[in-house]
């Protein structure tokens, strides 16, 4: 961050972080989503901002991808038209030219104490509060499960929310919260119902498949998007899978790849990303057999670039379900073993000896 902080100060016109961005900062996060007023007009960020584009989303004029991080920009004419909240202390500015915080609210006291202060009143106030506590631990969302959300919230497909809900260390907290103020139920549909999907106690005693997804989310060791959306919506088929020869599951990987596409119509995902997910979501259980299928059906699969995303995406499936991580490490050998056998010269890539070689 210190380096995109660089990188604002030496362009025209005034940065500020705010709301829940300038909680990051203060906290020393390291989010994917920063919301910036600034006093720059399109026309200057456009000139600064080779890759700038229009989110799409009401109150906010642009936005650019600077080292990784997404900076959502909100054009104000000053100081005193940065947007404030009912809910105390997200009314901290931190200021990019000036590197300091400014307190307008009494809000260093405020944060010495822990606490949070006022009601969420609006859709503003409500998803800085719930995109905190996927990176906080001072926010506990429980007190709040008897309120009900604003209607925008509802109806606005704002990828940034979920991707900056998802890529955070506390996600499960804020996804919990999301369903059981019905969030989840209007945004997607099919992932709600899996609450309502039983699984065998003795492969899954961690609950029910809506269970079992929060779970996974706890065993990142690193939170890209990619991965976030993958173990998010990885069990997504089991809720119209039918049973088929004793499996209850059949083929769920591959139906909910196929729903993917449409879940997210309406999202303006990054074409790349939806892709990932995909892959992800249709491949994750063929880790589990890669030493019981035939090297052309698991070919293409294994020599993809996300292959090793696919392993942690299993690692953390396997992590959330108690079963022991011996079915990890065995696909791990397979792909260490690949890739052996793609760099030697006398080897196929399934390790036969290559025709000639002796």
């Amino acid at each position: 961050m210190k380096e995109v902080d660089r990188l604002l100060r030496g362009e025209q016109g005034e940065f500020w972080y705010y709301g829940k961005s300038a909680l990051d900062r203060y906290e020393k996060n390291k989010p994917r989503i920063v919301s910036v007023a600034t006093t720059a007009g399109l026309g200057e960020l456009a000139r600064s901002f080779d890759d700038l584009f229009f989110p799409g989303l009401e109150g906010y004029d642009g936005a650019a991808v600077l080292d990784g991080v997404t900076f959502i920009f909100k054009s104000v004419d000053s100081f005193s038209q940065i947007p404030s909240f009912s809910l105390s202390p997200f009314n901290l500015i931190y200021s990019v030219g000036e590197d300091r915080f400014i307190d307008r609210e009494g809000e260093y006291e405020r944060l010495r104490s822990g606490g949070f202060e006022g009601d969420p009143r609006t859709a503003a106030d409500w998803e800085e509060l719930i995109r905190l506590a996927a990176w906080s631990d001072k926010v506990d969302l429980t007190s709040y499960f008897q309120n009900e959300l604003p209607s925008p919230l509802f109806r606005e497909r704002n990828r940034f929310f979920l991707e900056d809900i998802l890529t955070g260390p506390r996600a499960e907290g804020a996804l919990a919260f999301l369903k059981e103020t019905g969030w989840i139920k209007a945004q997607f549909p099919a992932l709600d119902v899996l609450s309502t999907v039983v699984q065998d106690k003795e492969f899954h005693p961690e609950g029910n498949v809506w269970e079992h997804t929060l779970e996974t989310l706890k065993y990142r060791k690193e939170r890209p998007m990619n991965l976030s959306l993958g173990l998010l919506f990885h069990d997504l088929g089991k809720g119209s899978a039918q049973e088929v020869g004793g499996n209850r599951f059949n083929g769920h990987a591959q139906i909910g790849a196929r729903q993917l596409r449409s879940i997210f119509e309406d999202w303006n995902l990054p074409e790349i990303l939806l892709g990932e997910t995909i892959y992800l979501v249709e491949n994750h259980m063929m880790p589990a057999a890669i030493d019981r299928l035939p090297y052309h059906k698991k070919k293409d699969v294994i020599e993809d670039p996300l292959f090793p995303l696919l392993l942690e995406l299993y690692r953390c499936d396997l992590s959330s379900s108690f079963n022991g991580l011996d079915g990890y490490y065995n696909a791990c050998r397979h792909y260490k073993s690949f890739k052996k056998n793609v760099q030697n010269p006398y080897r196929q890539a399934d390790g036969s000896l290559k025709r000639g070689a002796s």
